[in-house]
């Protein structure tokens, strides 16, 4: 089983480097570890999936303020989020739910402008994050969810009501 990913970003979902690509072969014989999506400075950056923090850092190897999540079912994946604009207020052991604002985009670590460094491991091991994501963003998952919890609502009273009960 795999996870199903929803979008990090709300925006027109702009990659300016993908997994594997090796501009002047700064990344090494392994390419980039994950794609590079363009954002705005200070945008939310979503959780793409439910799962737990596991790394809340500063990291010295390029990717700036770094927020690591194991997700739950699916414990040998684990999405990493970089270049935030600060540290993501979610502690290590902290829950997540998919959609939920873990940080902002920055520009911290080696970077030329605002984007987020998102990258999918398995077993430690970088992946291509591009089959899981299901091509909905998380923050219209949130809003979907929400909406059918309403609907959910209106429904049940609905029903007591035809039900007399």
């Amino acid at each position: 089983m795999k996870p199903e990913l929803f979008f990090p970003l709300d925006n027109p979902r702009i990659v300016t480097q993908k997994f594997g690509e090796n501009f002047r072969d700064y990344y090494g014989p392994g390419g980039h570890p994950g794609w590079d999506i363009v954002g705005t400075f200070g945008q939310e950056i979503r959780a793409d999936h439910n799962g737990m923090v596991t790394e809340n850092k500063f990291s010295e190897t390029g990717t700036g303020w770094t927020l690591r999540v194991r997700h739950g079912e699916y414990g040998e994946f684990e999405t990493l989020y970089g270049h935030m604009l600060d540290r993501s207020p979610f502690q290590v052991g902290n829950q997540v739910l998919c959609g939920k604002v873990i940080g902002k985009v920055g520009l911290t670590g080696l970077t030329t402008g605002a984007h987020l460094h998102c990258g999918l491991y398995q077993n430690g091991v970088p992946v291509d994050p591009a089959p899981y994501w299901n091509g909905m963003s998380a923050e219209d998952y949130v809003s979907i969810s929400n909406q059918l919890k309403i609907l959910a609502e209106k429904v049940g009273t609905l029903i007591k009501q035809l039900w007399g009960k």
